[in-house]
């Protein structure tokens, strides 16, 4: 391999645990404003409450599942390279 291939690996690495990081960091506001939008939802569109899973939209628990997916995506991705 020559050292551009090197270079390359490194930068596409780097990026990939950035990603990661910024996910990590921004995990609690990105399940916050989902949760919010999906309260938003439900207000403005009543009849949404029949869906199956429906009665979990903007509680504690929403908010805690989304967290912890955004949470384990980045954790995967600083793992991944």
């Amino acid at each position: 391999m020559t050292n551009w291939n090197y270079l390359q690996e490194f930068i596409f690495d780097a990026n990939v645990a950035l990603l990661g990081a910024a996910l990590f960091y921004w995990s609690k506001p990105m399940a916050r404003a989902l949760n919010s939008w999906a309260v938003r939802c439900y207000e403005r569109f009543p009849k949404l409450k029949v869906l199956p899973g429906s009665q979990n939209a903007g509680t504690e628990l929403n908010y805690r599942i989304t967290y912890i997916f955004f949470a384990f995506a980045a954790r995967s991705r600083l793992l991944a390279r």
